[in-house]
This record gives structure tokens, sequence and C-alpha cells, in this order.
């Protein structure tokens, strides 16, 4: 069993980007709930990750993750990133999306043993979603090749086209694209989809079979032994494994899963009572022989006869529901679901070199089997978090539910998983989704359950105000009709400002709506109409709740002095977002830095020559003199009052000044200190000597390397 995660794709879209950084209203929240020493500790360390992306300590969380809610993204699930902020006494949760990290809570060590297994809100989980919706729009042809590419197979499983799995996956990337394409544009069968992939193939190429040929034309850039490969194949399988790889069924980077293949169809050649062809030339593809040996399960044992499971007989093994041919069985004990699990490529059997059952029954106490015929089908967790078939893929529900009625197993379950996952209802019938009492519960405990309801229940004005009462954001999965009603929508800002993305336009255009969105998430501003955004009341409180709000507002309020200062003294790293009036402006600009010195970069380039602005930000780390203007890095009075300062700036001073070894001599010479800033020039054996016969304190910062290559006659230490 796996899980479906971004980072495949998200490494080739976004990590080349500039790492970034969101909060939520429930962030903010929780912030508001620190005591004031663990806030100090707080921003300090947040404000240091702006100039050091390895500020924090992150580590992600292996057993929970967010799962997307866009259905594009198919089933993409992003990472749950902890960090470590002041040893161990804080800990803080974030999303991370591409390069971005969405954080949503914040507590105290003691506190995060209870909310790390919580799932992220929902608009973390949103904002997570616009940004890589938004990222990949903005990439290149390629990098949308790429991605749509990457999903194919999880498209096809969806849609209940496994079987063409393989077929679809040697193709090259641009064929790939055009049945992406094909799938979702024109919604075929599979008998529609067969024709179309039969039709779009390159005939394969006619050579003649020969081992070294094949091998200096498509491994000629594989560090493989070619030698230690064919030992490892009968001789009489040559020419098929030959012919798969010049058709490029399989590449050079799949030779250990072809030995796997091969050493698994001689075992069930062995068994004499199957009904397969036995000679491997026969099939007619790499594809035919893999649905061959994944229609039969072989045990592993040495006599190596066929296994048709009766799951009655095991260990710990229970049936819990039987319909339409399919029978659902609880699996509680550990050896039984390793047994079970053997034939298929589940991380549970015991052949799987990391084998997993152990953590699974830790965790859950028990998994459950879906067979049907005596076959296995699907292995799935309580939780259904993961429902995996026997290739040990995502199952689609939707071609799930026309086979089988797993309501029972979901009402028994649900009360375990209120607060873990929300798609057991993606699962259910939907006569269980149209269920008003089962449903209007779920929802009192956690407002995104409606996203599964039916659209009778969506429309349903008190199991709406229900849902959005707990979760205001859950208002996303509510009826058109609902979204319009005004009532519902100021109960849903009021729990969650971002809700305010899923109002009607007519509502995002209502003041006392989007007044009151603003004072529970500033960042709602973003949602809110074009003409309201130029609102300097609404603007003005919604910067007050979240500086970084000002990015939302119109070019006029973006000038308006009063929203500015108010701005930056809440977030100074919002000084990028204001005019250029207002960056030139001293007293904003003083404000920005004192939050933190590194939104020098965002002055004007007059504030950035300016002396008391720049000591200002060099005083908080010498590092952002980088960020000063030409003229000052220039400026000999001003690096000499650095440096009395202990301000270790010279690294960074103009190419004109550091040139001038006289005026580097009389700066080390009264601030001996600042040897370690100086330019790699000057660290030789005459200039040290010389510095240090004029200031014989510079030896204790003179590097070891050079203060042992130096001569000199000192008549104290004689």
């Amino acid at each position: 069993m796996k899980i479906v995660t971004s980072t495949s794709y998200q490494k080739r879209l976004c990590f080349a980007e500039t790492i970034s950084h969101r909060k939520t209203s429930s962030f903010e929240r929780s912030f508001a709930n620190l005591s004031s020493d663990n806030k100090k500790r707080a921003i300090d360390a947040f404000n240091k990750i702006n100039t050091n992306p390895n500020a924090l300590t992150l580590k992600r969380l292996n057993n929970n993750f967010a799962r997307t809610k866009v259905k594009q993204l198919g089933d993409l699930v992003y990472p749950i990133i902890s960090a470590n902020i002041n040893g161990n006494s804080l800990r803080a949760l974030s999303i991370r999306a591409g390069s971005t990290y969405v954080w949503y809570y914040i507590c105290t060590h003691e506190e995060y043993n209870r909310v790390s297994d919580a799932p992220p809100p929902i608009q973390a989980i949103n904002i997570a979603d616009s940004i890589l919706i938004n990222t990949l729009k903005k990439k290149s042809n390629n990098d949308l090749l790429l991605f749509k590419t990457s999903q194919i197979s999880r498209v096809l499983n969806e849609r209940g086209f496994s079987l063409l799995i393989p077929s679809v996956e040697v193709l090259p990337k641009h064929l790939k694209t055009e049945v992406y394409n094909f799938i979702i544009n024109n919604n075929p069968n599979i008998e529609q989809l067969q024709d179309f992939i039969n039709n779009i193939k390159n005939n394969p190429k006619k050579l003649n079979i020969n081992t070294n040929d094949i091998w200096i034309e498509i491994f000629k850039n594989q560090p493989y032994n070619k030698e230690e490969f064919f030992k490892q194949i009968p001789r009489s399988y040559i020419s098929f494994v030959s012919k798969i790889l010049l058709n490029k069924e399989k590449r050079p980077e799949d030779l250990h899963f072809i030995l796997e293949t091969i050493q698994e169809f001689e075992k069930i050649k062995q068994v004499t009572t199957l009904p397969i062809e036995r000679d491997i030339n026969k099939y007619k593809s790499f594809r035919n022989l893999i649905e061959t040996i994944n229609r039969f399960m072989v045990d592993k044992s040495k006599n190596g006869v066929h296994l048709r499971i009766d799951l009655k007989t095991l260990k710990g093994v229970d049936l819990v529901i039987q319909d339409n041919g399919y029978s659902v069985w609880k699996v509680s004990d550990k050896e039984s679901l390793e047994k079970i699990g053997e034939g298929t490529k589940w991380c549970t059997r015991k052949s799987y070199k990391d084998c997993q059952s152990s953590h699974y029954i830790e965790e859950y106490k028990y998994l459950y089997i879906i067979t049907k015929g005596g076959n296995l089908l699907y292995q799935f967790t309580p939780d259904f978090s993961q429902f995996m078939d026997v290739n040990d893929n995502r199952a689609s529900s939707e071609s799930l539910l026309k086979s089988i009625n797993l309501d029972k197993i979901i009402k028994l379950e649900i009360n375990n998983y209120y607060n873990k996952y929300n798609c057991l209802l993606e699962y259910s019938s939907d006569l269980l989704k149209n269920n008003r009492d089962f449903v209007l519960e779920l929802v009192k405990q956690y407002g995104s359950y409606l996203e599964y309801a039916s659209e009778r229940l969506k429309n349903d004005r008190y199991v709406t105000l229900v849902a959005v009462k707990q979760d205001g954001s859950s208002l996303e999965y509510a009826s058109e009709r609902l979204k319009n009603d005004r009532d519902v929508v100021l109960i849903a800002v009021k729990e969650s400002g971002y809700a305010l993305e899923y109002a009607s336009e007519r509502l995002k255009n209502d003041r006392d709506v989007v007044l009151i969105a603003v004072k529970e998430s500033g960042y709602a501003l973003e949602y809110a109409s074009n003409e309201l955004k130029d609102d300097y009341d609404i603007v003005l409180t919604a910067v007050k709740r979240s500086g970084s709000a000002l990015r939302y507002a119109s070019k006029r309020l973006k000038n308006n002095y009063n929203i500015v200062i108010e701005a930056v003294t809440k977030e100074g790293d919002v000084l990028s977002e204001v005019s250029e009036e207002m960056r030139n402006n001293k007293s904003i600009v003083q404000v920005s830095i004192q939050k933190n010195g590194n939104n020098l970069r965002f002055a004007s380039e007059s504030l950035k020559n300016d002396p008391e602005v720049v000591l200002e930000a060099i005083k908080q780390d010498p590092g952002y003199f980088v960020h000063a203007g030409r003229e000052i890095k220039n400026n000999r009075n001003f690096i000499a009052f650095a440096a009395k300062q202990k301000i270790k700036i010279l690294y960074h001073i103009s190419d004109e000044l550091k040139k001038d070894r006289n005026f580097i001599f009389s700066i080390l010479k009264e601030n001996p200190e600042n040897f370690t800033d100086i330019p790699y020039s000057y660290y030789n054996v005459n200039f040290a000597k010389d510095l240090y016969l004029a200031n014989p304190e510079a030896i204790n910062y003179i590097p070891k390397d050079i203060k042992n290559r130096m001569i000199i006659y000192n008549p104290i230490k004689r």
C-alpha cells in the first residue's frame, strides 16, 4: 500500500524557486493563545527564515498528510511539516505546497502530541491548492506535459482502465499527453480508448535480434553490466526480452523488474494444473505476461504449489459483509495479513523486503480485505485513507461503488476517524450520502464532510448552516443558491474569513459581509470585489489583522500613509507591496526594518544610502549590508563607524575600498576583530604581521594557519 504524494512533480515544477511562507487564520488564533515569552520566541524564529531557510528544524510527519480538493490534481496529497522552535519548547505545523509552507498551527510541545494527528484546516489545503495550480499555470509547456504524463496512470486507474496502464506507460511523453487529453475531453469507454491507443502507436521496429546490437543501441548510456544481466535470463527467454527492449515496452531502468517478472513466471510454470501458456515467446507483449502472472497466486513456500487461500481458515480473519458476490474481511492478525498479501504488490506481504504488516496492525489494529470468487481485489485501512488494488494502485471510488456497498463499514468506522481523514464518505453509497440524519451528525463534528453529501443535502439550508458554523470554508461545497444566501455566508465568514472565496459575486461586494470576513482573517481581502478593495475602512481593518493583506488592496490605498504604516507595523515584509512613494518614506521604511533588517532590500535607492536606515538594518545582521546602496558602501566614515560598533561589514564594501590597503589596515588596527571579514586577498603573512606589530591584540583574531607561519620577535613572551 502507498500514499500518492505531490513530491514527484513538485520537485520538478516548484522547488527551484525561492522558499516562501503563508499563514492561515487558524495559525493566527493559535499564536494568540501563546504566552508572551513564547510569542517572542516564535516571532524571532520566523523572522530568521527570511534570510536563512534552514533556521527552523523541519520534519515531515510520515503518518499524516493533506489531500488536495482540486480534481485536476488527482489523488495528490501534501506532506505535513513540523517545525521545532527554540529547541523543542514550541512546535508549528504547515502544509508544504511546492516551495511554499502554509502554516496553520503553533503550540507548545505538550499540546503538539494532541494536535499533530488532527487534519489541517480546509483553508490551509485551499491555499496549498491555489499555490500549486498557479505554479502549474506559470510553467512552460514542457512542464505541463510532464505534469500530465505523471498523472496518466492515476487517471486510467480512476476511470476503470487499469488494464491499459502497461500499454500506455511505454508510450513516449507526447503520446501519453494525447491519451490524457483524449480521456479528459471525450470520456471514452474501454473499447474506444483501446482503439485510440492502437491508432497512435508507432509500429515496432523490425530488427534482427542480436543481444550485443540491442545492448549497444538501447543501453549505450546506461552503466549496466550486460554479461551479468543476460546471465540471469534463461537462454530461451533472450528473444522475448530483446523484443521487449526493442519495442520499448520496458526501459533500461526497468531491468530489475524484468528479472523479477521472469522469476515469477518460472514459478507458476512449475504448477502443472495452471491453464497458462508456458512458452514465453508466444506472449504478444510484456503486458500479457504480467496479466497472466497477476491472475494467479503462487505460494512462496518450498513446495511451490498453487495457493488459493480460504480466508475463513486463517487466524484473526472475520467476514464482515457479503454483497453482490463480494466479500469483505476484517484481518487483525499480522501473520494472516502477511500470508494474504503474497502474490500481490502490497507492502504487507511477508516477502516484501520492508514488510509493513506490523506497522498497520499496530496503528489500526486491523485492515479490511475485499475478495470475489476467492480472488483478492482490494485492501484498505479502516479510515479509508489507503484503498489499494492488488497492484498497490489506489482504487477508484466511482467504479468500486458500482460493485459493492460499504456503508456498514463506514458507519462502524466513522466515529473513530472524525478528526483524521474526511475521505470515508467518498466510498459510501448514494443512499448514505443522501441520509440527512447521518450527514447532519457528521457535519456537526467536521463541516468539510459536506463535500461528500448528496446534491439535495448540499442545497439543504439547515445542513449547510450547521456545516459552515463548524468550518466556514465548507461553504465551498454548498449549492450555488446557498452561496448567495446572506445569512449562510455571514456565518461562514465569521468562522473563517477565507470562506469569502466561495460566496457569490453579489455577496463579495456586500460591505458588511466583507468587513466581517477581514476581521476574522485579513487575507480574505483577496476575495472581496475590486470596489471594496478600494474601501479605506475595510482595507485598514484587513491590514490590522494581517499586514500582508495589503497586497490585495487597490493601488490607491497602497499609497495611503495610514494604511501602509499600519501594515508594516504588523508585518514589515509588506514593504515590498507598497508604492514607490511609500518606499521612499523614511518613517515607514524604518518601522519595516525594525521588524526585519532584511527589508532594506525593498527601500528606495535614496534610503538604501541613508546612514540611519542602513545602520538599523546591519545592527540586526551585518549581512544585510549587501542590500545597501553603492554610495554608502563607498563611504569611509560610515564603514569606520560601523567597525567601531563591532559590526562586520567589510566583506560587502565597495570594490574600490577593498583594494585600498591603507584603509583596510586602519580599520583593523582599531578593530582587529574584523579580520575574519576582510577580503581574501589580505589573508597573508606579511599583512597579518604588520597588523600584529601595529596592534598586538590582533594576534587573537588572525586565523591559525596564518599565525603558524608568522615569525615574530616578542620580547614579552621571550
